[in-house]
C-alpha cells in the first residue's frame, strides 16, 4: 500500500513541475514551485525503490508538503508570482498522502470484534475483493470458519446509518486504535 501512496506522490510531483509553465509561475515561486516538485518526485521515488520499507523518505515528504503549503500561503498572500492555489492544494495533497504511506506499513493477520462482555464474535482473518465483492474470512463465535460477502449496496446502507456524531469522534477512535496497535507490537517485540 506505501508503494501505491509513493507512485501516486511521484504523479503530484510531475504535476508540480509541468504546472510551472502551465500556470505561468514566475521569479522566487518558478525556482520554489521546481524545487519542491522535484523534491517530492525524488523522495517519493526513492521510497518506492526501497526493498524494505523506511519511513524516512516519507516523513520528508510530509515536511516538503507542509512547507510548499506554507509557501502557497505566503505566496498568495504577498503575490509572489506562483499559483498559490496549486501550491497549497498539491503541498496539502503530498504531505497527507506521505502521512497515509507511513501509517500502511504495517498489515495486521487479523482483527477481532467483541460482544459487551469481552467476548470474541468475529475473528476477521483476512479481506479480498473479487467480482466486485468484499470477501471476508472469518471465525464466528470462535468456532465457525465462514466467508461472508459484503456487497458494494450493503456497505452503501452502512455508510447512511453512520450518525454525525460517531463520525465527529472517529478521527480520536483512530489515533486511539493506531497507538494501542503501535503498544501491542511494542509489546510483543520485547
Amino acid at each position: 500500500m506505501a508503494k501505491c501512496l509513493n507512485i501516486l506522490e511521484i504523479v503530484f510531483g510531475i504535476w508540480v513541475l509541468l504546472s510551472v509553465p502551465l500556470l505561468g509561475c514566475a521569479g522566487a515561486a518558478l525556482a520554489v514551485d521546481l524545487m519542491a516538485g522535484a523534491l517530492i518526485v525524488a523522495l517519493a521515488g526513492a521510497s518506492t525503490g526501497m526493498k524494505e520499507y523506511n519511513p524516512g523518505c516519507d516523513w520528508a515528504l510530509v515536511f516538503v508538503g507542509c512547507a510548499f503549503a506554507v509557501w502557497g500561503i505566503a505566496d498568495a498572500a504577498a503575490s509572489l508570482g506562483g499559483a498559490p492555489v496549486n501550491e497549497v492544494i498539491f503541498g496539502l495533497l503530498a504531505a497527507l498522502v506521505a502521512f497515509g504511506a507511513t501509517r500502511f506499513t504495517t498489515v495486521y493477520d487479523g482483527a477481532s470484534f467483541y460482544d459487551r462482555g469481552g467476548a470474541p464474535m468475529v475473528d476477521v482473518k483476512s479481506l479480498r475483493m473479487k467480482d466486485d465483492t468484499i470477501l471476508m474470512k472469518a471465525l464466528l463465535l470462535q468456532s465457525m470458519p465462514s466467508t461472508v460477502y459484503v456487497r458494494p449496496d450493503e456497505v452503501w446502507k452502512v455508510l447512511t446509518m453512520i450518525p454525525f456524531d460517531l463520525v465527529k469522534q472517529l478521527p480520536g477512535f483512530l489515533v486511539k486504535g493506531y497507538e494501542d496497535c503501535r503498544a501491542q507490537q511494542k509489546e510483543a517485540q520485547r
